[in-house]
């Protein structure tokens, strides 16, 4: 059976390189951004340009979007020379976004009256995972339009989860980055007490992955604390701002109290004040020291 033909909306630091595992694995791509250079640099690696989300879906069978938040994935489905203009019945529609559920569910019930699947994918993983096509992804929506484009999603990810219906998989992706979100501000107040007291931060890193206490985040975030490489983006600051914020949102809907995780906001809030938001999410360190006044680097 022939593959799919696949559109690609929204390529930069993890879509470009989605894109190019799509090509890798033999997908005929047509690619779009607001961004012309970014999309133009896809065209090198064997992908179709298209001047507009409509274009895409025009030359397509499955359209998926990465992009940074709930209105720009509306805009590129209802917009002006959006998807809706060019989605066909039949037609698949998978964002792989980090957006609002309530919105991911409104779209998708939009769509199905169209006779036009959705599937809500976001992944987890750093750029480097969406380069050599080990992404993690989960995914909602129905189990058969799942099946079906489980190629396509096998081309960028390694674990790859069917959770449930229409919206369930922005939902686990929220849930994924609140309990992130969190544990690095404890990370950041750990890190910053051991300072004080005169301990190499290294060590706690070396300490807390023999135990009970290892976290990926300190695994990934960790090194960049240490370099104070902050500037060396895998996932920025304001990206998780802007998850917090959703996160808020989906507790209130669900009336859950979330007491350790609105500290944890005001924290990140603090971090897009004094202007960290295009850094790396780890320069939530920064906020920690100016309040601990102290600098958290290796002592090596």
């Amino acid at each position: 059976m022939a593959k799919p033909r696949v559109g690609f909306i929204g390529v930069g630091t993890m879509g470009s390189r989605m894109s190019r595992c799509l090509l890798r694995a033999g997908f005929s791509l047509t690619v779009h951004d607001r961004n012309a250079r970014k999309a133009a640099e896809l065209k090198e690696a064997g992908a179709q340009i298209a001047v507009s989300p409509r274009e895409v879906a025009a030359a397509s069978d499955v359209v998926i979007s990465m992009l940074p938040d709930t209105p720009d994935v509306e805009q590129v489905v209802r917009g002006a020379d959006g998807l809706r203009e060019g989605l066909r019945r039949g037609m698949t529609y998978v964002d792989m976004s980090t957006i609002s559920p309530t919105a991911s569910k409104a779209l998708a019930a939009e769509l199905h009256g169209l006779g036009i699947e959705m599937l809500d994918a976001p992944v987890t993983g750093q750029p480097v995972n969406a380069a050599d096509g080990t992404l993690g992804i989960m995914v909602g929506g129905k189990r058969e339009v799942f099946e079906r484009c489980r190629e396509i999603f096998q081309a960028m990810g390694k674990r790859i989860i069917h959770v449930g219906p229409n919206g369930a998989g922005h939902t686990m992706k929220l849930i994924n980055n609140l309990i992130g979100a969190t544990v690095l501000q404890v990370i950041c107040e750990g890190l910053a007490l051991a300072v004080k007291a005169g301990l190499d931060p290294q060590q706690v890193s070396e300490v807390t992955s023999a135990g009970g206490a290892k976290t990926g985040m300190m695994e990934s975030r960790g090194p960049t604390i240490f370099a104070r490489s902050f500037e060396n983006v895998g996932f920025a600051l304001r990206l998780m701002d802007k998850d917090l914020r959703l996160v808020a949102e989906l507790a209130r809907d669900l009336q859950v109290p979330l007491p350790i995780a609105s500290v944890a906001r005001e924290m990140y809030r603090s971090a897009m004040t004094a202007g960290y938001g295009n850094l790396d999410v780890a320069a939530l360190v920064k906020v920690v020291e100016a309040m601990a006044h102290v600098e958290i680097r290796s002592k090596a």
